[in-house]
């Protein structure tokens, strides 16, 4: 619980930005939300921090999207992970 860092890589050959967003529920598809980005590529470091006290307990699923220069992006990359505050 608290200010959780989110690690991991997001890089490009063309890369614009990143962004990560979390939705309530395990695999979740739709209803995500902004939490954090950046403009910079990230090859194995924190990508961002879910700042857990403001969610209530349970499942979440994060997605991670990167951007290219052309606007077009590859499959996000998404993972589960259980709040418990």
């Amino acid at each position: 619980s608290g200010a959780v860092p989110i690690t991991g890589r997001a890089v490009h050959e063309a890369f614009q930005y990143y962004k990560l967003e979390y939705a309530f529920g395990a695999n979740a598809t739709d209803g995500f939300a902004y939490f954090d980005g950046a403009n910079s590529p990230v090859d194995g470091g924190t990508l961002g921090v879910l700042n857990t006290p403001s969610l209530p307990n349970g499942a979440y699923t994060l997605l991670l999207t990167v951007v290219d220069l052309s606007a077009n992006y590859p499959p996000p990359c998404s993972v589960t992970v259980t709040i418990q505050n």
